[in-house]
């Protein structure tokens, strides 16, 4: 197991949360991208279908489908954030950890 599953695996069974709740695999890893920001292109140009969700061969942003409220899929293009000290990233845990403590209150005083 890597380092980063085992990470978003204790955080799920610490917090009873889905971590990236995406509502399909390609929705998980735009959450995942924005925050993380961007692979490296010389990991990208290794996978097998790269051109499929990246503009340019890796070297353009990820393509993101979406579903408009008439159920219509549309491309949309996500930038990055290459933040080197992953403050974004460090944020949302912070805050997904803040909204599960404040449940875990609620819980306790009903109880």
């Amino acid at each position: 197991v890597d380092m980063w599953s085992f990470g978003c695996l204790l955080f799920e069974l610490f917090t009873g949360k889905v971590l990236f709740p995406g509502r399909s695999n390609n929705d998980t890893v735009r959450m995942i991208l924005e925050l993380r920001g961007k692979p490296s292109y010389r990991f990208l140009k290794q996978g097998e279908y790269t051109n499929l969700y990246f503009r340019d061969n890796g070297m353009g942003n990820f393509l993101n489908v979406e579903k408009d409220s008439s159920g219509k899929s549309q491309l949309k293009e996500v930038p990055f954030s290459n933040d080197p000290n992953n403050s974004i990233l460090l944020d949302k845990l912070k805050q997904k950890l803040h909204e599960t403590e404040n449940t875990s209150d609620i819980k306790e005083s009903n109880g």
